[in-house]
């Protein structure tokens, strides 16, 4: 594969840059007295990928599109190099997941928790944690609209942030 390498020496700061010819993105980072920040310029957006991690929640049970998410999620790291992890979670753990990670982010964005009619059990989620607070979850619901897990990462790797909510927070993160 080959590679154009670029160094820019801004005093405060130094930015190695490598553009990839296949598909002409760019991998670099900034290194500066602070530390590094890896960013990639992926279709039309810079991503800070020290910013933001992502989380995927799955409740014991047979979920179907657990495997399609891991995919996904392979995708992003691999195209966007964003960290996830995933974690298979008991009942105790899903009500501390509701409690502790989803109900801030719940009521301030106005966006339902995904969970069953009868025992109140989640649903697979996925958060979206940037600078280690969670910012949002996945899936979102709204009276009539939704945005599942796939639709975000999808459009996560077609360069945009699909939310139910104002996503300039997310993308003021995510963006350098």
């Amino acid at each position: 594969m080959d590679r154009k390498c670029t160094l820019f020496d801004f005093g405060s700061c130094i930015i190695y840059c490598v553009q990839l010819a296949k598909g002409g993105d760019t991998i670099g980072s900034r290194v500066w007295s602070q530390g590094t920040v890896m960013f990639k310029y992926y279709k039309g957006i810079m991503y800070n990928m020290n910013k933001m991690k992502l989380k995927f929640y799955v409740p014991r049970g047979d979920w179907a599109e657990s495997e399609e998410i891991g995919s996904l999620l392979e995708e992003v790291k691999n195209d966007l190099n964003i960290d996830y992890e995933k974690s298979i979670i008991t009942e105790e753990e899903e009500r501390n997941l509701k409690e502790d990670i989803l109900l801030s982010p719940s009521v301030s964005k106005r966006i339902k928790i995904k969970q069953s009619k009868k025992g109140k059990s989640l649903y697979p989620q996925l958060v979206v944690f940037v600078n280690g607070k969670a910012a949002t979850f996945y899936p979102q619901q709204r009276v009539k609209e939704a945005i599942t897990i796939q639709e975000f990462l999808t459009g996560l790797l077609n360069g945009e942030v699909k939310c139910l909510h104002e996503k300039y927070e997310i993308e003021n993160e995510l963006k350098k």
